[in-house]
């Protein structure tokens, strides 16, 4: 058993977000091996998750800021020494042990509905934070026919078809062209952990957020260092997938990677110190809480 995880954190005030699964990892992966790459990570918490890391006895390697799509890439597609993997976010708690967890099928996650908002039908797809799969080198040969048409799974694009708007989130094509060989969670599974979201880049989609806005008051506890209070916000986090009220679970979304993508690629103007006062609003907020 192999365990990925790829850490970024961009603003210290936002550390315990990226810090948050190895206070519990080894209750969900007790023995397994577990690979830290950090993306590029703000200086001053980089020592923290590195010390978080290998505390958690993971190994853990530094990396230059890229893409965070490329890490995704890398584990499926490129690397070879690892042929069973689980991909997990830092983000993540763990209330049991899911180590033996045996699934037979491509990949197994939670799956994410098609969700709608701000005209835009967001696809289903397992949600990566938390995503098997058994055997790489399957995965890469029920994949060889959409490769060779040029076809990139792990891309987030939107595109119009038969007059509505649909976008395509990280691994949503992945999952959109294995679905019959893929495997949801169940809820007995979903209850031995737990997933923040957006836990490394709140500030994002702060402004849409509001005091009864489940990521919000989740993000205040998770700051708080109050994990017990997390468990089972899974149930609401669907409570709100299903519902057509604007909110940065789904509409949010393309927003957010749009913002992220043209970040890393450089051909955002200004973002550093807009993002810089965003999070000041962040802190200022969750102090006030507290």
């Amino acid at each position: 058993m192999n365990v990925v995880i790829q850490t970024y954190c961009e603003h210290p005030a936002l550390a315990y977000g990226t810090l948050m699964v190895f206070k519990t990892l080894r209750v969900g992966f007790p023995t397994a091996k577990v690979l830290v790459i950090d993306n590029g990570s703000h200086p001053d918490v980089l020592p923290q998750i590195e010390k978080a890391a290998l505390d958690a006895g993971c190994l853990f390697t530094p990396a230059p800021r890229q893409h965070f799509l490329d890490f995704y890439r890398w584990v499926l597609f490129e690397q070879t020494a690892m042929n069973s993997v689980v991909l997990l976010d830092p983000d993540v708690v763990f209330w049991n042990n899911v180590e033996h967890w045996k699934f037979d099928c491509l990949m197994a996650g939670r799956r994410i509905p098609d969700l709608y908002n701000y005209g835009v039908t967001s696809l289903s797809r397992l949600h990566p934070s938390h995503l098997w799969v058994p055997n790489v080198a399957k995965l890469r040969q029920a994949l060889t026919n959409t490769h060779a048409n040029g076809f990139d799974p792990l891309r987030q694009f939107s595109a119009p078809a038969n007059g509505k708007m649909y976008f395509w989130d990280t691994g949503a094509g992945l999952y959109q062209a294995l679905a019959d060989k893929c495997e949801s969670f169940t809820e007995k599974q979903l209850d031995c952990y737990d997933h923040l979201f957006y836990g490394s880049h709140l500030p994002v989609i702060q402004p849409a957020l509001n005091d009864e806005n489940v990521t919000y008051t989740a993000h205040q506890a998770a700051a708080a260092n109050d994990l017990a209070s997390l468990k089972g916000i899974w149930r609401k986090q669907d409570m709100q997938f299903k519902s057509q009220r604007q909110n940065p679970l789904n509409g949010e979304t393309l927003l957010a990677e749009m913002i992220e993508t043209c970040t890393i690629l450089g051909q955002a103007q200004g973002i550093q110190s807009g993002y810089d006062a965003a999070v000041q609003g962040l802190l200022s907020n969750i102090k006030a809480q507290l």
